[in-house]
C-alpha cells in the first residue's frame, strides 16, 4: 500500500493474538486513589481483561501486559490502541519490541479500527453503573463482577460467550 492509504487489519487466527487496548475514565477516585479502568480485549474471542488503575502511565500499561496478557495469556502479537500518551511513548515502543509485539494505532480518520474497543468500553460503563454505590466511589470493587458478566455475555457475531470461546466450557 502506499504511505498514508489505510492498510486492512488481517483477522485474527487464535486468541489473544490481536487484542485492543483503552483506558476508560478518568472516574470519581476510590479509597485506593483508583479513578481509570486499563482494558484489553481480544479480537477473536472478544474477552476481556481490566484493572482499576490509578493514572494512565504506560508503566502501567507495560505492567497489565505482562501479568494479564503475556502471563495469563501466553502474549499477543498485535496490539491495538489510540494514540494516547501512555501507548504511544518511548518506554511503550521498547516494551512492544521486547514483546516482539506489532503496534497498530487507531486514528480518528478510521474508528472502525478501535470500533470493538468502543462497544465494550460503553458495555463496562453500563455494567458497573449496575453496582455502583450512591457516591460512585466503589466502582474499582465491583470491576470484577463486571468483567465476569461482560465475558459470560453470549456475543452476538459468535453465539458463544467470550468466557466459553476461551476456556471451552461454561462458567
Amino acid at each position: 500500500f502506499p504511505a498514508g492509504q489505510l492498510q486492512p487489519i488481517p483477522p485474527p487466527d487464535r486468541p489473544f493474538h490481536t487484542i485492543g487496548m483503552d483506558h476508560l475514565g478518568p472516574f470519581k477516585a476510590t479509597s485506593d486513589g483508583k479513578k481509570h479502568i486499563l482494558m484489553a480485549i481480544d479480537y477473536l474471542t472478544k474477552y476481556v481483561e481490566a484493572v482499576a488503575v490509578t493514572d494512565t502511565s504506560t508503566a502501567l500499561v507495560a505492567e497489565f501486559v505482562k501479568d494479564h496478557i503475556n502471563f495469563r495469556h501466553g502474549g499477543t502479537t498485535r496490539i491495538i490502541s489510540d494514540q494516547g500518551t501512555a501507548f504511544s511513548s518511548h518506554l511503550m515502543e521498547e516494551k512492544v519490541h521486547e514483546w516482539r509485539t506489532d503496534h497498530v494505532f487507531a486514528t480518528a480518520e478510521h474508528p472502525q479500527t478501535s470500533g470493538l474497543v468502543e462497544r465494550v468500553n460503553r458495555t463496562m460503563t453500563l455494567a458497573l453503573a449496575a453496582y455502583v454505590n450512591v457516591e460512585h466511589d466503589d466502582w474499582d470493587r465491583h470491576l470484577p463482577a463486571a468483567v465476569f458478566a461482560i465475558n459470560t455475555a453470549r456475543q452476538s457475531t459468535t453465539e458463544i460467550s467470550p468466557f466459553q470461546l476461551v476456556y471451552g466450557r461454561l462458567p
